[in-house]
């Protein structure tokens, strides 16, 4: 008899530790499984049941919403109408506009104070006429540029490329006046590899000057990226970089001109580029030439999907933040 309660003493005892053991492990109210503890340790995709990588976790940006500071525009006074830059900013969702020279700018400046940005401009890199930009800058210019130093002849014949060093006396006055104003300088040079030293020995003596490369020099990401991590005061606006019909006729191809594939993906040079200098880029138009005015929405729509494959906080560096900042002020 003492024997057969021992026995059922020792049934009892184990069922009771596995009852224990069991009641230890949760289950899956649907499939009474144990989920693998290293699987709901992280977020769950609620479509895949995939935990999405930890580098990938950044939300793309709605195309669609991401407002746009143009940091690269021009006015055309023969051609546009009188109200365009009124027209421009009722259809568009701009945070605001640099016009860079052309034209009364200063007078659109005037009338809309916090939403447009003249810059100082003049026709000859030859012929500086200096007191005449101080005197811009003194009335309230926010920048100096478009600066065409090195540039391809733009216009049927006889139209001539402007062939310029960066560091010619006339040009180191004028980034004085930069410093001394403590504005931007937006300038065109058409990137070479005989010519890319006179920048890399000059800005290195203006350290406070902002210097804005239009169009990203025309250069790839590799010829780029050399420069930005060494100088601190260079930036690149990314204006004409697109495959657009009035945008033809550059020195590039349109392959090496647009910033994707023509599948629409964003090149992977450009976004490491983006990703590795999101501080130093800026979104630009360049409106002016004929046809672009007319395109500004097909404009909008192209860097706002080239911006969305990027992380939110790069996209809205580049669509706005970073133009807020170098006039000195930011909407966050």
């Amino acid at each position: 008899m003492v024997l057969i309660e021992n026995r059922w003493l020792q049934i009892f005892t184990v069922v009771a530790i596995l009852g224990l053991g069991c009641q230890s492990l949760p289950t899956d109210p649907e499939n009474g499984v144990k989920p693998d503890s290293a699987i709901v340790s992280g977020p769950m995709d609620s479509e895949n049941g995939v935990t999405p990588n930890s580098e990938a976790v950044s939300q793309p940006t709605d195309n669609g919403s991401l407002e746009l500071f143009d940091f690269h525009a021009h006015q055309m006074p023969s051609t546009y109408p009188e109200n365009w830059l009124e027209d421009l900013f009722s259809a568009n969702d701009l945070k605001g506009i640099a016009l860079l020279g052309i034209g009364d700018v200063f007078t659109h400046q005037r009338n809309h104070p916090s939403v447009v940005y003249a810059f100082s401009n003049f026709k000859d890199v030859n012929n500086i006429d200096l007191a005449e930009v101080e005197s811009q800058l003194e009335k309230g210019s926010r920048g100096i540029g478009e600066v065409s130093i090195r540039h391809f002849a733009s216009g049927p014949p006889p139209a001539v490329a402007v062939e310029n060093d960066f560091n010619e006396p006339d040009l180191l006055k004028l980034y004085d006046l930069a410093k001394q104003y403590n504005v931007p300088v937006n300038f065109h040079f058409d990137y070479h590899e005989d010519h890319v030293d006179e920048i890399v020995a000059t800005l290195p003596a203006y350290p406070d000057v902002k210097f804005v490369w239009a169009h990203a020099g025309d250069a790839q990401p590799e010829q780029l990226a050399p420069l930005l991590g060494q100088f601190d005061n260079l930036y690149i606006d990314i204006s004409s970089r697109n495959p657009l019909e009035s945008f033809q006729g550059r020195l590039l191809s349109t392959d090496l001109q647009r910033l994707d594939d023509q599948d629409g993906i964003i090149k992977t040079e450009w976004k490491n580029l983006f990703s590795d200098h999101a501080d130093r880029v800026l979104y630009g138009s360049d409106i002016g030439p004929k046809g672009r005015l007319e395109q500004y929405e097909q404009i909008e729509e192209y860097y706002r999907g080239i911006l969305m494959q990027v992380d939110a906080h790069i996209a809205e560096n580049i669509a706005y933040s970073n133009a807020e900042k170098l006039f000195g002020f930011s909407s966050q």
